[in-house]
């Protein structure tokens, strides 16, 4: 099992679109070999910074699914000529957002 977050700085005034935005958008990842779950976490306090959790069967599947056509029509914003990764300038509308996505294997797993 791998899994990827990704660490979003949302400004307050864009919550409630990045949520929506988000559901939207699930349906077309559900079909993407090797995926497993998403699940977008909204701070429960205050705070600005959302994780998006993504598991993935494998690294091998994650990184197939990044090099697709899918993951390019989700993430237009990274096609930009000059953008060096680490955020979404203009993304999602025209508001920018802070990202910074860390990959993990997971070593132990308990579920219910």
């Amino acid at each position: 099992m791998f899994v990827s977050i990704n660490n979003l700085v949302v400004p307050e005034a864009q919550a409630a679109e990045v949520g929506r935005r988000f559901d939207q958008v699930k349906g077309h990842l559900i079909d993407a070999p090797g995926f497993s779950c998403l699940r977008l976490l909204r701070p429960h306090t205050e705070g600005k910074r959302w994780l998006v959790y993504t598991e993935w069967e494998s690294a091998t599947d994650y990184d197939k699914w990044k090099s697709s056509a899918l993951f390019q029509r989700m993430h237009p914003d990274l096609q930009h000529p000059g953008h060096a990764g680490g955020g979404h300038p203009g993304a999602h509308g025209g508001f920018a957002i802070e990202a910074e996505v860390v990959t993990y294997d997971v070593a132990v797993r308990l579920e219910r």
